[in-house]
């Protein structure tokens, strides 16, 4: 039933996404064809100098949009008039939560997608690779020479990196999730009091971060006497799995938050 929530709303949302990476790659088309066409007369300088403003305008409207859409969907199709049809389907609450987040994850993977595309076509004809034949090799051969720096494998770092910025995207869906339903727990002004647990949640977690900064600096001169090679290896092996276990740990929290509501505390009157 997951995966018929998922496709149900990868379609729901297509309608809207699909035009606007298309448009997103016309532009791209036209500016490229503009920059290798010499400009007769300023007439030509200014149609050149719209579309480029239209083309970064659409790149800024598509982030903007996946996120808005990511938090109408979730607010209107659970906790508007659609969540009475949506919370008599014979699924879980859980699931209509893991259905929404992957749906957005989806969405924002393919926005960061349309917009690489759209800067390899305008780089057509100009020397620059973005698409480079020889890049996994050229990576293979970067990581070793890290690993022979440093003494840990490049790649530890990289996907820790990588998974680091998954989680961090998940931590932010869940995020705005947990405000919202948080929000919903009011009989009044519900919008108002998601965007207040929102804020409130985010300076929580600012100052936690803020705590663990300084407390870092404070312990800073325990390793001052640290080689290159000792620094990198706490980073990979200490550092970054601390920033990834916590991560999932507020991650964890947010979704149960939001799945308790919507199993005990749910309210669409």
């Amino acid at each position: 039933m997951l995966g018929k929530l998922i496709k149900h709303e990868i379609r729901a949302t297509a309608r809207t996404f699909l035009p606007m990476y298309g448009a997103i790659l016309v532009l791209a088309g036209i500016n490229r064809l503009l920059m290798a066409i010499e400009a007769v007369n300023s007439l030509m300088n200014i149609f050149s100098v719209l579309m480029t403003v239209l083309y970064g305008l659409f790149i800024v409207i598509a982030f903007v949009l996946t996120v808005t859409v990511m938090i109408q969907r979730f607010y209107r199709n659970l906790l508007g008039d659609e969540g009475y049809l949506m919370f008599t389907l014979p699924v879980r609450p859980w699931a209509h939560i893991v259905a929404k987040g992957i749906t957005s994850i989806i969405w924002l993977f393919l926005t960061a997608v349309a917009t690489y595309l759209s800067a390899c076509i305008l780089s057509i004809g100009t020397g620059a690779q973005m698409i480079n034949t020889g890049f996994f090799s050229d990576l293979g051969r970067a990581l070793d020479r890290f690993g022979a720096e440093y003494g840990v494998h490049g790649g530890w770092l990289m996907a820790e990196g990588i998974l680091g910025v998954l989680l961090a995207l998940v931590l932010f869906i869940l995020l705005i999730y947990a405000s919202i339903a948080i929000g919903h727990l009011f009989r009044s002004h519900r919008v108002l009091a998601s965007v207040g647990a929102y804020l409130v949640i985010s300076f929580m977690l600012q100052m936690l971060l803020a705590v663990c900064m300084i407390s870092g600096v404070e312990y800073d001169s325990t390793f001052v006497d640290w080689t290159a090679q000792q620094s990198m290896q706490f980073v990979v092996f200490f550092a970054l799995p601390v920033v990834l276990c916590v991560e999932i740990a507020l991650s964890a929290i947010f979704f149960i938050i939001t799945n308790q509501i919507f199993k005990k505390r749910l309210n669409l009157e």
